[in-house]
């Protein structure tokens, strides 16, 4: 069914004759966002904010040479929602950035060119913790007047309103795009300062507990290299190295990759573990493929490689009908299973499905899935796959879509650790994965704080 709408010359804004711009939705929310200036009150962006918007830049020289000093560079892909993944940062020699890049502390960062709308519009904040960083051309920054608390806004971003407002601001061409003065143009709901910050002190403890998080897996993972001695390996640069046609011949390759000994450095260390080491397949029972949509109706939850975090292991579900599912949905997850991803790109991306899942899960076949037999060692073992994921480069197989054969994960050594270490470790990601359920709870509170003042307001 066609939809329209009817806009009179005179209405008319910014010079936007695109229909996009003029929705029916986004006209229909006018009319929300007038009840709300008169009861909680409106201000446009510009308003509120202590400088213009601004973007970053992309310096023509970014070789770093030895060393040197170096700053985290914010780009796309490193901004999500709420919050910034300096893992995954680049880095840039801090000789080539300017004082006037530096992205100051309470600063909000804004996606402003994508290839979809959902690309547009991620919005995170740099808080005082963060490391110091600059941006590109694609992301936009924001600082507000002392007077406007930017926990709130970052919240206020991330709720259905502000989605909006940045999405009628963009512009559709070949990406999906806004110009700075766009962003300031963007409505944003101005309550008094007391309700900002009781909004924005939930974001404030979000954070808090994702850091708490972070802080406990990194005690676990601290404390499995110590087990396994990767804190003491020393690295030697190699010139070359010498291969015998039988392990040729065993393995059935012929990339040099596969025998460069900088792997080998590690799985000595592993086969050489004071208690032994068992192949993957000994402590696991591998899922099968054993998933056909066409034979089933409904919804399933989806899990694509890609939906699996390679910094912490967390994993998102996508609902989709069966009749929908990609073609490569072909595992049904009980719970409780540990999912390694099987591609280069996603090779970090190791998870273990929740105990209880909800409703039905169906895997990307891209996912080598097992339970572990003894439950007692789940956490011990994820952490290991975890931490060796590196090696997994090993052996990786194939030119346009390099993959690990399941052979080569069933036959990965893992050491037999004690059940003193399995229970540390089970406890500090335990209460790791408490925090970061903790984090997401704050942080869905405060987003609905956000839309409940707004709905309240604009009831007719």
């Amino acid at each position: 069914m066609a939809v329209w709408s009817a806009v009179s010359v005179a209405a008319l804004e910014y010079s936007r004759i695109d229909a996009e711009f003029y929705r029916p939705t986004y006209l229909a929310e006018l009319e929300s966002w007038r009840r709300l200036a008169e009861t909680v009150g409106v201000a446009k962006l510009r308003k509120i904010i202590a400088a213009p918007v601004r973007t970053g830049r992309t310096p023509a020289s970014r070789n770093i040479k030895g060393d040197e000093d170096c700053i985290r560079f914010i780009k796309t892909d490193t901004v999500r929602e709420g919050s910034i993944d300096f893992n995954k940062s680049a880095l840039l020699p801090s000789r080539v950035v300017g004082v006037k890049d530096h992205i100051s502390d309470d600063s909000i960062v804004m996606t402003i060119i994508g290839a979809t709308p959902e690309i547009v519009g991620r919005t995170a904040i740099v808080r005082p913790s963060d490391p110091d960083c600059v941006t590109n051309q694609n992301v936009a920054v924001i600082c507000t007047k002392k007077t406007f608390d930017p926990y709130f806004l970052t919240a206020y971003f991330q709720t259905k309103w502000g989605r909006d407002q940045v999405w009628r601001h963009s512009r559709r061409t070949e990406q999906v795009n806004l110009n700075c003065r766009e962003v300031e143009r963007i409505l944003v709901p101005n309550p008094l300062k007391a309700t900002q910050e009781a909004i924005g002190i939930l974001i404030k403890d979000s954070f808090a507990s994702a850091d708490r998080s972070v802080h406990l897996y990194q005690q676990a993972q601290q404390l499995l290299e110590v087990e396994l001695g990767l804190d003491k390996l020393k690295f030697r640069k190699s010139v070359n190295y010498t291969v015998h046609f039988s392990e040729i011949e065993a393995s059935q390759r012929l990339d040099a990759e596969f025998f460069h000994i900088k792997y080998d450095l590690f799985l000595d260390v592993i086969r050489n573990h004071q208690n032994g080491w068992t192949p993957l397949s000994k402590l696991t029972s591998r899922t099968e493929p054993n998933f056909i949509a066409k034979k089933h109706t409904g919804d399933f939850d989806y899990i694509e490689i890609s939906d699996v975090g390679v910094s912490d292991g967390s994993y998102v579900c996508t609902r989709i009908d069966a009749s929908d599912l990609p073609a490569n949905a072909k595992i049904e997850l009980a719970g409780g299973e540990i999912l390694v991803s099987q591609v280069r790109p996603t090779r970090g991306g190791i998870a273990i499905a929740d105990d209880e899942l909800e409703n039905r899960t169906v895997a990307s076949g891209a996912f080598y899935v097992c339970s572990v037999t003894d439950i007692h060692f789940r956490e011990v073992i994820w952490l290991y796959l975890r931490c060796m994921r590196g090696v997994f480069e090993k052996y990786c197989g194939g030119t346009s879509y390099p993959t690990i054969e399941s052979r080569y994960i069933s036959r990965f050594p893992v050491p037999l650790f004690s059940e003193k270490l399995a229970d540390q470790i089970r406890d500090l990601i335990t209460a790791s994965k408490g925090e970061r359920e903790k984090s997401k709870a704050l942080l869905e509170k405060a987003k609905n704080r956000v839309e409940k003042l707004i709905e309240e307001a604009v009831k007719p």
